[in-house]
């Protein structure tokens, strides 16, 4: 009770007067400004989440791209690297084709040279037997017939000893 012994009427009433007059007044004359404000506030905020939301979408918009790329251009170089490796076994394959047709042809060509130089061999075998024989048969007969016929006499024999071959 004591506290309402301190308490002074009029200067309540005085002061609720004053805060009346001044709320009235401040509604009056800024109530609108401040509610304009705070909503121009609100909006500015608003407008900048949109557009933060909007950068974040742009974003994860260019990051789906260049993962996209990325990928891209992962199988682009897997399938350019298959390719050169297709194209190296592919030459490989040439190479040892031509190698092996080149020895083929090697080959063909020393069997060739051989068979001929066997002939050669072969001819100058019996042209030496030829010479031989002759000797042997001059000797053996102690006197000589004219050299051409018995060139001629051992190449029969020869000859026909090959026909028996």
């Amino acid at each position: 009770m004591e506290l309402l012994k301190l308490i002074n009427l009029d200067e309540l009433l005085a002061q609720v007067a004053v805060f009346l007059i001044l709320f009235f007044a401040l509604r009056f004359f800024f109530w609108r400004r401040i509610l304009a404000l705070i909503d121009a506030r609100r909006e500015k905020i608003s407008s900048q989440l949109k557009s933060i939301e909007d950068t974040q979408e742009r974003i994860n918009q260019l990051k789906a791209d260049y993962e996209s790329r990325l990928r891209d251009i992962d199988l682009e170089a897997s399938l350019r690297m298959q390719r050169a490796i297709d194209d190296g076994l592919r030459k490989v394959e040439e190479i040892k084709n031509a190698a092996n047709k080149e020895a083929a042809e090697v080959i063909q060509k020393a069997r060739q040279e051989i068979s001929y130089e066997l002939i050669q061999a072969k001819v100058r075998l019996k042209k030496e037997i030829v010479d031989l024989t002759v000797k042997v048969v001059e000797e053996l007969i102690q006197e000589r017939l004219t050299e051409e016929e018995d060139r001629k006499l051992v190449m029969s024999f020869l000859d026909k000893i090959e026909d028996l071959k």
